[in-house]
């Protein structure tokens, strides 16, 4: 993403909305034996209930409980097998027609599976079942990669910003320590960067490093964005895409791995493959493809210095919005379903909050707004249901990492485009409030490795009208004094830099 347009998401679950239901029904509630009737898509908030429990694992060999919103192809990419599958094993001769509290069989899986959550006794108007989700994708023809096994490597836990570097790499970099931070992320524009295959710009990079190895700051590198010699010839140029052959991503992350020995600490493999706009165009996004992606980047990566933390991309927050958006959740069950496992150290994620406290789910609405409610995408806590598709898959040793995440707050800065209107709801009070206890929440898991808090010092070189929100998600003013959250986060690790 060229910046980070939580926004957008919000419009495309709105469009989402609106728009005809797609073919394929969710789990209805109806009887068994009665009439099935697909509950309608609305906007309509869910009504607020008792906090539901964190589901937890339960081990069974192959079954699983329908739960509101499911669809059978969704279960199908959960676990790794294929919705004909599903059919014949549960003698079901409509896809379409599964319903909520139905047990499936689940052919082949002898993983760990979430018990469901109880249901709750609702005070007002029934929630909206989250989108339908699409089936796993098909992937296409690609290179195959050499699989390699090297440690999976382990850093504790990171505290994260990510940085402008073109906007005072050193004052930043500055700010992140004297918060306490430890980490910076910096977005890698490929494109920018490799003009012709092999002739690589390094002075770009090499600032971030070495301003970074002179604070013993540590080094997350998003790279992303194909250049225009390495993209398919029917690609829709007007947005960024992945390249034709995944080989020459690999080469240049193997590239940067070789270069800098020292200074470059993780990588993030793209970002953000399930939205059009990230992906080369609608329609283009496919779970097999970026998966083809990752697993050439994985073997370069390792093979040219092994120490480095792969973290798989990070979808962005969203529902299923026709050929524009697959639903996050759903795209990293597909992701395992594609062969994933064991291509990363890390997986990414982006959990939002637009205008809900961390705390709060789909279930529980702790504020006076309706809007940005009932679906799952809206919602920090959103990151649990990573971590069980991770765990449904065998990958519960791993750590899911925030590679970007935040609250946006108009107070006391320009208010931004009237998409991201959520950020006149949050006060620069509450953003501090939630990005504190967004930390604590998260690290209270035990599943959670690192927190890149999105953004540090956009805001002094933000557009004059703000036009993508990155002042209004910036923790720091157009003057670099430090907004409330900076110093709600230097607290948190017993730090008052100056100004706060």
């Amino acid at each position: 993403m060229r910046f980070r347009l939580f926004a957008v998401i919000g419009l495309l679950f709105a469009f989402a909305c609106t728009t005809s239901p797609v073919p394929e029904q969710a789990a209805t509630t109806g009887t068994p034996g009665g009439a099935v009737v697909a509950p309608a898509v609305t906007a309509t908030p869910a009504a607020p209930t008792s906090v539901p429990p964190t589901a937890t694992a339960t081990p069974v060999t192959a079954a699983y409980t329908v739960q509101p919103g499911d669809t059978l192809s969704g279960i199908a990419a959960r676990f790794g097998t294929t919705t004909a599958a599903l059919q014949a094993a549960n003698g079901l001769s409509d896809p379409n027609l599964i319903r909520v509290g139905q047990t499936l069989r689940i052919p082949g899986v002898g993983e760990v599976l979430p018990t469901p959550l109880p249901t709750a006794t609702p005070s007002g108007p029934t929630a909206t079942p989250a989108p339908t989700q699409p089936p796993a994708p098909t992937a296409t023809t690609r290179p195959a990669a050499t699989p390699t096994a090297p440690p999976v490597v382990s850093t504790g836990f990171a505290y994260g910003m990510q940085i402008e570097p073109s906007t005072d790499i050193n004052r930043a970099l500055a700010m992140v320590t004297d918060a306490g931070f430890g980490w910076a992320k910096a977005q890698i524009r490929w494109e920018n960067l490799e003009g012709s295959k092999g002739a690589i710009n390094w002075g770009y990079m090499d600032n971030i490093v070495n301003a970074a190895r002179a604070r013993s700051v540590k080094v997350l590198f998003s790279v992303v964005t194909a250049p225009r010699w390495a993209r398919p010839s029917d690609s829709d140029f007007s947005v960024p895409g992945p390249p034709a052959n995944p080989q020459d991503y690999a080469d240049f992350v193997r590239a940067i791995a070789a270069h800098y020995p020292t200074g470059v600490d993780a990588i993030e493999v793209w970002n953000e493959q399930n939205l059009w706009y990230e992906w080369g165009g609608a329609g283009k996004m496919n779970a097999g493809d970026y998966v083809a992606l990752l697993k050439v980047a994985h073997a370069a990566i390792k093979g040219a210095n092994a120490n480095i933390i792969v973290v798989s991309g990070a979808p962005t927050p969203a529902g299923n919005v026709g050929n524009l958006a697959i639903d996050d959740v759903s795209y990293l069950g597909q992701m395992y379903a594609a062969g994933a496992k064991g291509y990363f150290d890390a997986v990414g994620v982006h959990p939002s909050g637009f205008n809900n406290p961390p705390d709060d789910d789909p279930g529980t609405n702790s504020t006076s707004f309706t809007n940005y409610k009932g679906h799952w995408s809206f919602y920090f806590r959103n990151f649990e249901n990573y971590r069980q598709v991770m765990v449904n898959n065998g990958d519960g040793d791993k750590k899911l990492w925030f590679t970007e995440f935040g609250w946006a707050a108009a107070q006391g800065a320009a208010p931004p485009a009237s998409e991201y209107g959520y950020a006149t709801q949050n006060t620069e009070a509450s953003q501090a409030e939630y990005l504190r206890r967004a930390f604590e929440l998260a690290i209270s898991k035990g599943y959670v490795g690192a927190m890149f808090v999105w953004n540090l010092n956009f805001a002094p070189s933000a557009e004059a009208d703000d036009r993508f929100a990155k002042r209004a998600f910036s923790i720091i003013q157009t003057t670099w004094s430090p907004r409330a959250a900076y110093c709600s986060l230097a607290a948190l690790l017993g730090r008052r830099p100056a100004g706060c």
